[in-house]
């Protein structure tokens, strides 16, 4: 986990540990150690350590993204990201949400 600006700042150090074969970097609270910035500026600085990790040989993740925020992510994975962690709840909400309004809609056709 890559979550802290103290992580970023030793994430050379990190990616050279034996054994680490992720390195999972979570918006909300590395937002937080860089004291609750704009999310654009996290989520810069994010997409700055994501081909940092993958040209180490490591696998780079991403966390702390809302189900909607499709295109934030599909920039980070452009940056190097190649997995994804999201709420399940907030994916069900999603789906159910988009399931509700295609019910409504061809009720009223």
């Amino acid at each position: 986990m890559c979550e802290e600006l103290e992580a970023v700042g030793n994430l050379d150090a990190i990616l050279t540990v034996p054994g680490i074969d992720v390195v999972h970097v979570a918006a909300s609270d590395l937002g937080q150690s860089m004291g609750n910035p704009p999310q654009a500026d996290v989520r810069r600085l994010m997409g700055e350590l994501m081909p940092r990790i993958r040209a180490a040989g490591k696998n780079a993740g991403i966390g702390g993204n809302g189900a909607t925020e499709t295109a934030a992510v599909a920039s980070l994975i452009k940056a190097g990201a190649n997995f994804v962690t999201i709420q399940g709840i907030a994916l069900l909400k999603l789906g159910a949400e988009t399931f509700r309004r295609g019910v409504e809609a061809a009720l009223v056709t």
